[in-house]
Formats: C-alpha cells, sequence, structure tokens
C-alpha cells in the first residue's frame, strides 16, 4: 500500500475539460485552483484531453506517465469525478512500466476511430470531462487519493486545448506535485500524442508572423504570415482562416498557393498593407480578411478545406508575451526552432514593421547585430523642427527615435537605395532623444539635442 501525505486543497472556481465532472467553487475567482501535494507513488498525469473539436473527436481521455524506476501495479485504483459517489476501477494486473504511459479513454470506440495504433489504453471509463473546468482523481485500492488532477479553460490556462485542436500537455514529468498549477501545462501537438512522449511539434504549416495593433505612424492593419516547412507545395484553395470567433471566417481564394518553404500573408486592409509594405516587396498576399485581430490576445487558427482544423495559437499582449508588437510598432516573430507556437518565450518583436512575406528579422532570430559605431549623422543638431537623419554604407530598413527612459516616440521605413531623409522634432519636448537605424544584420545609433523654445 502507498503512504500518501495530504494537505488541504482549495478550488477556486470552474475548470476546463469534456463531460460530467463537477467543480465545487469556494471563493469568488474562476482562473485559479490551490495545490496539494501528493506522495509516494511515481506516476503523475501527462497529457488531458478535454473539449475535442469536431473533426479531432477523440473523447475525453487523460494519460498517465510512471516516471519511476519500476513498473508500476494500478490495477484496483479507480478514477473517480470530484464530489462524484461513482468511478472506474482500473482492471486488475494493469502495469504502466518505467517510463511507459497509459491512456484512460471515455469512450475507446471514439478514440479509436482518432487513434487506432494506440494500444495502451484502456475504457470505457465513463468520465466525461467538462468543457468548462474539472477535477478528478486517481485513488489507491484503499480509496487514499494519489493524483488530483484539475484545469480550467480561463486564462492563464493554455487555450487551445479547449475546443481548438490541441491537448494539455505536462510540462514537468519527474514529479506529480502542483497537479493544478496552469504553469505548470502548456499547449500540445495538433491532437495530441496519446500513449507516447511528448515531441516537439512538427506541423507542416506554422503561424510565423502576426500584426495585430499596428502603431499610430506605421498603421498596416492586422495580418498573418504562414510559414510553409512541409517541404512541399501547399494548395490553399477554399481553406478558412478565423479568430476566435466562428462568425467571420475568411475563405482563402480558389488557386492559391504557398510553395514550399515559403510565406504567405493574409491582411485585412489593403490599402494599410502597402502603404506600409509597398509595391510588390509582398508578392505573395491575399485579403482582407474582414475580423480584427484583438489587442487583448487572440486565438489564430487554420482550417483546411473539409473545414477541419490544422492548426492553432493563443497570444497575449502581456507579459511573458513580447510587449512592443502591442501598439509600438513592432509585429509578433517566431523564434527558432520554430517548434511550439503557444509558448510566450518562442516568440519575439521584429525590427521595424516586421517582415510580412520573408524570413524574420534579427531581432527575433537570435542573429548577432553587428552594431556600427559613430554611423548615423543628425544634422541640424541641436533641432526643434525637422532634422535629417543620414548613414553610409548600408542599407538602412528602419529608424526610430526614443526617449531617455526608452520610450518609442517615433519611427518609419527607409525606402530603398535612400540614405539621408527628414525627420520633424517641432512636437519633442526639450531634451536629449536616442536616434537608432536598423537594416539587415546591423544597428547604428546617434543623438538627437532638442532646445528649449
Amino acid at each position: 500500500m502507498f503512504k500518501i501525505t495530504l494537505r488541504t486543497l482549495l478550488f477556486l472556481t470552474p475548470f476546463c475539460a469534456n463531460a460530467q465532472i463537477q467543480i465545487h467553487p469556494t471563493t469568488s475567482t474562476n482562473t485559479e485552483l490551490q495545490q496539494q501535494d501528493f506522495e509516494a507513488i511515481d506516476i503523475t498525469c501527462s497529457e488531458i484531453n478535454y473539449n475535442s473539436h469536431p473533426t479531432k473527436a477523440s473523447g475525453n481521455w487523460i494519460e498517465l506517465y510512471n516516471y519511476g524506476s519500476s513498473a508500476a501495479n494500478i490495477g484496483g485504483f479507480r478514477l473517480q469525478e470530484e464530489g462524484v459517489a461513482t468511478f472506474f476501477s482500473i482492471p486488475a494486473n494493469t502495469t504502466i512500466p518505467a517510463n511507459g504511459y497509459l491512456v484512460l479513454s471515455d469512450n475507446i470506440a471514439q478514440f479509436k476511430t482518432i487513434f487506432p495504433t494506440v494500444t495502451n489504453v484502456i475504457g470505457s471509463t465513463g468520465i466525461a470531462l467538462g468543457n468548462n473546468g474539472d477535477t478528478i482523481q486517481l485513488r489507491d485500492a484503499s480509496g487514499a487519493t494519489v493524483l488530483r488532477i484539475g484545469f480550467l479553460d480561463a486564462l492563464p490556462w493554455p487555450q487551445c486545448a479547449d475546443g481548438h485542436g490541441r491537448t494539455l500537455e505536462n510540462k514537468v514529468l519527474t514529479n506529480n506535485t502542483n497537479l493544478l498549477d496552469p504553469t505548470r501545462w502548456k499547449d500540445g501537438c495538433m491532437g495530441g500524442s496519446p500513449g507516447a512522449a511528448y515531441t516537439p511539434c512538427d506541423e507542416p504549416l506554422f503561424f510565423n508572423e502576426i500584426n495585430y495593433r499596428s502603431s499610430n505612424f506605421g498603421d498596416a492593419g492586422d495580418w498573418v504570415e504562414i510559414w510553409n516547412r512541409s517541404g512541399q507545395d501547399v494548395n490553399l484553395s477554399g481553406w478558412q482562416l478565423r479568430d476566435r470567433n466562428d462568425t467571420l471566417r475568411f475563405t482563402i481564394p480558389n488557386g492559391t498557393m504557398v510553395k514550399k518553404d515559403s510565406f504567405i500573408v493574409f491582411y485585412s486592409d489593403l490599402f494599410l498593407f502597402t502603404d506600409v509594405h509597398p509595391g510588390g516587396a509582398v508578392p505573395n498576399k491575399v485579403g482582407p480578411f474582414e475580423f480584427g485581430l484583438s489587442g487583448d490576445g487572440d486565438l489564430v487558427r487554420l482550417f483546411d478545406q473539409n473545414k477541419d482544423i490544422v492548426l492553432s495559437m493563443f497570444y497575449n499582449d502581456a507579459a511573458p508575451w513580447p510587449l512592443e508588437p502591442d501598439g509600438q510598432g513592432p509585429t509578433l516573430e517566431l523564434r527558432a526552432p520554430f517548434t511550439d507556437l503557444n509558448t510566450p518565450q518562442n516568440w519575439a518583436a521584429s525590427c521595424g514593421f516586421g517582415t510580412p512575406g520573408r524570413k524574420n528579422s534579427p531581432c527575433s532570430t537570435g542573429t548577432t547585430e553587428v552594431i556600427l559605431n559613430g554611423a548615423v549623422q543628425v544634422a541640424p543638431n541641436p533641432s526643434k523642427g525637422i532634422f535629417n537623419i543620414s548613414i553610409r554604407g548600408v542599407q538602412p530598413q528602419h529608424w526610430q527615435v526614443y526617449d531617455l527612459g526608452g520610450r518609442l516616440l517615433k519611427q518609419g521605413i527607409v525606402p530603398d537605395g535612400q540614405n539621408t531623409w527628414a525627420a520633424d522634432a517641432s512636437d519633442l519636448a526639450e531634451g536629449m532623444y536616442l536616434v537608432k537605424i536598423m537594416g539587415k544584420g546591423w544597428i547604428a545609433t546617434g543623438k538627437l539635442v532638442v532646445p528649449s523654445r
């Protein structure tokens, strides 16, 4: 028998899942759960599938992982909904090998329609997880609680597992504490990986760059870039791009192709987009889509011609997501190694107004930028009106003006072939300012002084 140590556990409101589990809130918040740790068993919950998207409906299931060094016999254990008397009794002599996995499915027949080759699965448990949040217990043969597993569909919990094609994946498989902590979980790959170890998502199409809130002086409208990493050309005719709301859907026109290892951009306003990214700089672009990407965080989803969900991600405008794309000019750009779209640390702010239709900027790829000392000329300086910025021997792409507190005040794009351009200091208060110029693989800075008027 396992020795169990219990500590108090307090629930703070509804969770998230796919059927009949009950939650008993005791406080007014609905985004937090207090933890309880259980000891003396080397089994944890490694993956949860609840509220499946209809096109990936494998039912409700949880995956257990044995992180111990020997097989674990859980025959006679029971899976039970929080606050519900009925339970599923795990068959006698059911074992999970060391470093092995076991899936407990609420409906085996439904599970097998999506995952016919997965054999380390038992059920049907009849435990259907609630779509708004839930909690379940794994109890040993004596009735003592071994694991407590809960989740919510509200932030800060991962969002794409809530009906958008992904599962909840446990990021820490070396212990079974704090399974109610949202920071322990992340969005898995599309469809999940039941019965097997998580591996980085190798999805053929990626959301690679997102512009969701432009700055006032570089308003390109909302736009989304997709990168085709499949190794072959992809015909997107009849596919759909959507945000969180299913009411407005952009259906991609017939004949739209994205070549292998290349990009396609979806824009919301062609006039605004080409004003910031002019001419033929972005040849492969389609639109307009009628929905607006929220400046407070949103889902972005891609569906194929059969309306099957292919790709989903959630971005936010709050830390740990990059803050600069929230109206300061830069876009959200995906960092290498280009695997997990829903991890904030995998995204960075772009240089300038982004790089639609081409590889991401040095600001997000981690490329070391060469710093060009003394290359920037500002004249006249001091200036309280129009002044010229110039740099020689390189091709500038973008310029910015910051105050000494690091606040971005002005920025613009430098036309191709131009090395001198004008800016206006008439709306700047007296003081010293930083002028920053960026190009491909380099940055350069200078100073501007605005005298008293």
